[in-house]
């Protein structure tokens, strides 16, 4: 597996600013900061309340920003970076990013044609198209956010910064850690096995890497809408949405639209019935040419209504999705389910933006980490295994606890999925698998089906032909959950032998752990053999 560089940058970085930062007026601070702190990646960018921080990459050098309010002055920008002549590139960016110089007179008359988006520009006259810092990033980002929530998006991300990302230099400011990896640190990284996720998406993610590698201008801006989505679209694993989506905030396309978006048709909605595709792109046409500024306006509405669907029994509440084909819900601010407690802040408490490793191992639900350390949402009251199977929380929600003792100390309660505070599961698996292959092992003929079930914990199972060995072996392996051998032939592309005579017997025990070995249960083959060698 091809990883990002080890060592941090030894460049020392040299304090610039501050850097006042002009924008039109009116400016909405609080909107896009509010959608930049929905998506911040763990270890590359930090939001609070009143500010937005970053780490970033220019020229084969690293460093960091910081961006906050300046009142009517506009926005202020402190930056560390090693190379004080590019501080006129980097501002430009960040003006980008936070679409300073929008025309919001300009936008505001075109849209107030649409009666339900003159109200909504009513009340927000200064909504902004948050941007991007580099368009490679938003572009592996859209990709990991296909089909998942946006929070699930923001973990994978997480973890794929901590795993490719080159590490900054110490004197980085608290929260930041990484830098985005560049496409060469991703053009051939086994992505999908890194993030345990699907192997489409990593394939696409390293296409991506490999074309924007060897076109250095697939990002570049100005090349007008049609002809950057045409261009993305042609590459493995990106459609219309995502396409759209990256031409809105990385290229600044300002009629950028993600077809078909989930947030959009709900905004639109009418007591009655919600519009198709096809009506919303009719209705978009009359929005041009700042279709991405009325996507703006929608998703902030239809996050504003988010409180009254939960609990709903509307399909999309309380599940933002994005991506092709359960899009995005935009400006996602539905909260979960969850009622709000409060927690006391204790030594042993993590902050979870302030560790990229444990996001990693939660991001990719690594079992290999449970018993390590626990995690807790502030919102529930409840903390879970690394590995729980349970919807992903916000990252503002989320404190790591070294034990269970830890988090119960600090007021919560343990899940009653994944059940952290009993033995792991996967010592239980380790235990039948450890027990079967001892009996194969061992037996001079094929063993009775019944003997080896019993030997699993397994009752009630009777299977005499050798041939059908794969069938009860996956009964046997299926001790307390999801049969294994399951996971690994699905996961790892294996296959079982499909005939099994009494002379291969003794080599299948050893096939199973190698298969086990060979996917994610490195932890459950140790204990195996702990168990065989005994």
């Amino acid at each position: 597996m091809r990883r990002g560089r080890t060592e941090p940058s030894s460049r020392p970085t040299v304090p610039g600013g501050p850097h006042p930062i002009a924008c039109t007026a009116p400016y909405d601070w609080e909107g896009i900061r509010a959608f930049l702190a929905a998506r911040a990646v763990p270890g590359l960018e930090r939001v609070t309340s009143g500010a937005y921080a970053r780490t970033i990459s220019l020229g084969g050098r690293h460093g960091t920003l910081r961006v906050r309010e300046a009142g009517a002055a506009g926005l202020i920008a402190d930056l560390r970076f090693p190379d004080p002549g590019a501080i006129p590139a980097i501002l430009a960016r960040i003006g980008r990013l936070f679409d300073v110089a929008a025309d919001r007179a300009a936008i505001g008359a075109q849209l107030s044609g649409d009666p339900d988006l003159a109200r909504l520009v009513s009340a927000r006259p200064g909504l902004r198209v948050p941007g991007a810092w580099d368009g490679f990033e938003l572009g592996v980002r859209a990709i990991l956010g296909q089909q998942v929530s946006v929070t699930a998006a923001t973990l994978l991300a997480a973890a794929l910064v901590a795993t490719y990302g080159p590490p900054l230099a110490a004197e980085a400011e608290p929260g930041l850690s990484h830098v985005f990896p560049a496409p060469q640190d991703l053009a051939e990284a086994d992505i999908s096995r890194a993030l345990n996720m699907p192997r489409a998406r990593g394939a696409a993610i390293r296409s991506l890497a490999a074309a924007a590698a060897a076109d250095p201008t697939l990002f570049a801006p100005g090349q007008g809408l049609a002809a950057a989505v045409a261009r993305l679209t042609a590459l493995r694993g990106i459609g219309p949405w995502t396409a759209q989506y990256i031409a809105m905030r990385a290229l600044r396309e300002p009629d950028a639209l993600p077809p078909g978006d989930i947030g959009l048709l709900r905004a639109l909605e009418t007591g009655q019935r919600r519009p198709s595709r096809a009506e919303l792109l009719n209705r978009a046409e009359g929005w041009r040419p700042w279709r991405a500024y009325a996507a703006m306006h929608l998703w902030a509405a239809d996050a504003d209504s988010a409180p009254a669907r939960c609990g709903s029994k509307d399909r999309d509440a309380g599940a933002p999705r994005t991506g092709e084909s359960a899009a995005s819900r935009g400006a996602d601010g539905a909260p979960s389910e969850e009622m709000a407690m409060p927690i006391t802040d204790l030594q042993t408490e993590t902050r979870a933006e302030d560790d990229a490793g444990r996001w990693a191992a939660l991001a990719s639900r690594d079992r290999r980490a449970d018993g390590q350390f626990v995690y807790a949402v502030r919102t529930t009251g409840i903390y879970c295994r690394p590995s729980c199977a349970a919807r992903a929380a916000r990252p503002e929600n989320v404190r790591f606890h070294p034990t269970c003792e830890a988090a119960e100390a600090a007021g919560f309660r343990p899940c009653k999925r994944c059940r952290p505070n009993e033995a792991a599961p996967e010592a239980r698996q380790a235990a039948a698998i450890a027990r079967a292959c001892r009996l194969i092992e061992t037996a001079e003929t094929l063993p009775v089906l019944d003997d080896l079930a019993r030997a699993a914990g397994i009752h009630g199972i009777r299977v005499e032909d050798p041939g059908e060995l794969e069938g009860a072996a996956r009964e046997v392996f299926a001790h307390d959950g999801p049969a294994l051998l399951d996971v690994v032939v699905n996961r790892q592309e294996l296959s079982i032998p499909p005939k099994i005579d009494g002379q291969q017997v003794k080599g299948f025990s050893l096939y199973v752990l190698r298969a086990v070995m060979s996917g994610r249960g490195d932890a459950v083959l140790d204990l195996a053999k702990s168990n065989l060698i005994r």
